[in-house]
């Protein structure tokens, strides 16, 4: 018999198993545990967002006697994502939103305190692609965004730092991914992203963030190297939160 009601205990050691083992996959960690991959990493992901919200809040752990957390973008965070290409296509992330508006974003997402950047990559593709570290090619970096952009919610925006990668993966590899992800909602439920693979030249016009498809779709082939890695950064008068 598969448990559905894990309690709060066994949630908590998944959690600290995972965390405490980034050269696993998290596919390999649900299998020992006898959980679902999808179901561990939304007991990651609201807990690595409980941590970030404590030290985002007064008095946390990152608030400092100057309280730089307490203001919009006084604590500086790493993003990292990856633009997964199969051919000319490249996998995005779709969120849509209630009142019919979709927003897109790279595949990705913060790096945890002390956590090595390309074991950071590793996990994220692995718990929101499942693509197992090796499957494509090694990736490297092709942009870097710096981002003060202010987002809903109470906790002061951070400033961050945006790493994006790119690899590619074969036909094969690709039909084995993810075509969805879960995100655990603060309150309650959860929120669904669908993996969608578009052509990258047609991305300049898409709400994506971070804001790259203008310079994603100037690529000039898929393996093409970009001008400059570093790309403008990007504030609240060239970019509102969807």
């Amino acid at each position: 018999m598969v448990m559905t009601n894990y309690p709060p205990e066994f949630k908590a050691d998944a959690v600290a198993l995972a965390l405490s083992e980034p050269g696993r996959s998290i596919t390999a960690i649900a299998r020992d545990l006898g959980v679902g991959r999808e179901t561990l990493r939304v007991w990651v992901r609201a807990a690595q967002a409980r941590a970030e919200g404590r030290r985002g809040a007064p008095g946390g752990a990152a608030g400092g006697q100057d309280g730089a957390a307490e203001v919009p973008f006084g604590r500086i965070k790493i993003r990292v994502s990856a633009l997964v290409f199969c051919g000319d296509e490249v996998a995005l992330l779709r969120r849509d939103r209630p009142d019919g508006i979709c927003l897109f974003t790279t595949i990705g997402g913060n790096v945890c305190e002390g956590e090595p950047l390309d074991a950071a990559l590793a996990r994220e593709l692995e718990e929101e692609l499942a693509l197992a570290p090796g499957s494509g090619t090694e990736p490297e970096l092709l942009w870097l965004m710096d981002a003060r952009v202010s987002r809903p919610g109470s906790t002061p925006s951070p400033r961050k730092l945006h790493l994006i990668y790119r690899l590619h993966v074969s036909p094969e590899v690709r039909r084995a991914l993810a075509t969805h992800e879960l995100d655990e909602m603060a309150a309650g439920g959860h929120e669904v992203g669908h993996v969608q693979w578009i052509d990258y030249r047609q991305a300049a016009d898409l709400p994506l963030f971070p804001p790259v498809g203008a310079a994603l779709a100037r690529l000039a082939g898929p393996a093409a190297r970009p001008g400059a890695v570093e790309l403008p950064a990007v504030t609240d008068k060239e970019y509102s939160w969807i």
